[in-house]
């Protein structure tokens, strides 16, 4: 007689879970935190590419000062190559995030972020960018000149 379909399930379950796995290899999450005035006073992105042959990362920012208020907001998709947040102070606790062409004002006291079609309000200066350095998605920050 022949062999029985039964003999075969824990090979499929194996290859089923393996294909399970391999699909999910090339998931890619990280987020950065830029701190404000102590851990509790941020702004933070998330970043996630769910699907290995994705070529866009869908983001997000957490605009927290604890503990009044923390509050999750979309971002617009970026590709792989473009996924950067540049940061400038606006004042004291609000400012502006560019994400290539998009625009986001933030203020820390209200725990507000909204898109702009583009700047209303000239920022002060670059605080430091969201972006991939040294292997690791992260916040850096730009480093004031030295004193003469």
């Amino acid at each position: 007689m022949g062999v029985g379909f039964s003999m075969f399930r824990p090979l499929l379950r194996v290859a089923a879970c393996g294909g399970l796995l391999m699909s999910l290899a090339g998931c890619d999450q990280d987020a950065a935190s830029m701190m404000i005035e102590g851990r509790n006073h941020s702004i933070s992105v998330f970043r996630e590419r769910t699907w290995p042959w994705s070529s866009r990362y869908e983001m997000s920012a957490v605009v927290a000062r604890m503990p009044e208020c923390q509050r999750l907001y979309p971002l617009k998709a970026a590709s792989k190559s473009r996924a950067r947040l540049d940061v400038f102070m606006l004042g004291e606790r609000s400012f502006l995030l560019r994400q290539g062409e998009n625009w986001y004002a933030v203020d820390t006291d209200k725990c507000v972020l909204e898109r702009q079609e583009a700047p209303t309000q000239e920022p002060d200066g670059l605080v430091g960018s969201f972006m991939r350095s040294k292997g690791e998605f992260k916040f850096v920050r730009v480093e004031e000149p030295a004193a003469r």
